[in-house]
C-alpha cells in the first residue's frame, strides 16, 4: 500500500494498512512523523490544510477517531446508561445528559448502540467510529 507523508507529500510503501496512524513511522524524504499534522493527504498525496479532518480531494479521514469501535460499543452495552461511551468519544455534554437520565431511560443507548452497530456513531469531530483501524468511505 502507497501512503504520502503528511509533512512532505512523499510517497511511502506500506506493508500494513493499520500503520498509517503509527505514530513510529518516519518519513524516510523529510524525517518526521507520518501520522503529524501536514500539508498533504496521506492517501492521495494531494494539499490539504493542517487543521483539516478530512481530505477534500478523496475523502480519506486525515486525523485518528477519538476512540476505538470495540472499546465504543463494549462502553455503551455495558455502561451506556452511565453516558460512558459519549465521554469517551468525547461528547462531554451529551455523555452528561445520558447520565442524568439514565441514558433517556434506556432509548438513547439503544439507538447508539444500533449506530455504532452500524458504523454511524461518530466521534465529537465528526469523525466516524468503524470496526477497523482504518476508516475507508
Amino acid at each position: 500500500m502507497i501512503i504520502h507523508c503528511r509533512n512532505c507529500g512523499h510517497p511511502i510503501n506500506l506493508n500494513n494498512e493499520s500503520d498509517i496512524f503509527n505514530p513510529n513511522l518516519i518519513c524516510p524524504n523529510c524525517g518526521k512523523s507520518l501520522t503529524s499534522d501536514g500539508n498533504y493527504c496521506y492517501r492521495c498525496g494531494k494539499p490539504t490544510f493542517p487543521e483539516d479532518t478530512q481530505c477534500i480531494n478523496c475523502g480519506a479521514y486525515l486525523v485518528k477517531p477519538a476512540g476505538t469501535w470495540e472499546v465504543t460499543l463494549a462502553l455503551a452495552f455495558f455502561f451506556g446508561w452511565f453516558g460512558a461511551h459519549r465521554f469517551y468519544t468525547r461528547h462531554y455534554l451529551t455523555g452528561l445528559l445520558q447520565f442524568l437520565t439514565l441514558g433517556g431511560l434506556g432509548i438513547w443507548v439503544i439507538i447508539d448502540i444500533i449506530r455504532i452497530l452500524l458504523g454511524d456513531f461518530k466521534d465529537s469531530k465528526g469523525i466516524p467510529i468503524k470496526p477497523h483501524s482504518i476508516q475507508k468511505l
